[in-house]
């Protein structure tokens, strides 16, 4: 359950998972069979302070700012959505409000042209704890190309909807 207001508030509902816990592992599962009706999933919202992420992009090799990115954030641990995502500023800054405390992953993506090897995205963990974040800085540079081979075990290698991706 989550209650999503978006703006400079200083707070905001927490997102809650059955039953009213915050954690993927203490939450429960509810069965809900075919046809049939489950009473008293019940939610109590909670109202928990929000946090600002400020800061600017810069590029790795020049050392200038970047705005042809888009910044989000998200919690690390993926249970709640990405709450906050802008574009930057002609000066390379940006900031995202109304951020939770906890763990998060801050996104930056060039905004290249389509599907072209131009496209780049920078990962950076940060915590939120009790007061907002400024002047966080995120270099965007070149990348790196990874060549290797894919070998199955004990198998063959279809090749039909096949995609590989790193993840850190």
């Amino acid at each position: 359950a989550a209650m999503r207001e978006f703006g400079d508030q200083v707070t905001s509902y927490v997102p809650l998972l059955y039953p009213n816990v915050l954690s993927l592992q203490d939450a429960q599962r509810v069965e809900v069979t075919k046809g049939a009706d489950v009473q008293r999933v019940d939610f109590r919202m909670r109202q928990a302070p929000t946090f600002t992420v400020s800061g600017k992009v810069v590029d790795q090799l020049t050392g200038q700012p970047r705005s042809d990115v888009a910044v989000s954030a998200m919690r690390a641990d993926f249970q709640t959505q990405a709450f906050a995502l802008r574009g930057v500023r002609p000066d390379g800054s940006f900031r995202l409000a109304g951020l939770m405390p906890g763990r998060h992953r801050l996104m930056v993506t060039s905004m290249g042209r389509g599907m072209s090897t131009d496209r780049q995205a920078v990962m950076k963990m940060f915590e939120l704890g009790e007061a907002n974040i400024e002047n966080m800085v995120v270099t965007v540079g070149p990348g790196v190309t990874l060549r290797g081979k894919l070998v199955p075990e004990g198998g063959t290698l279809g090749t039909d909807n096949l995609r590989v991706s790193l993840t850190p």
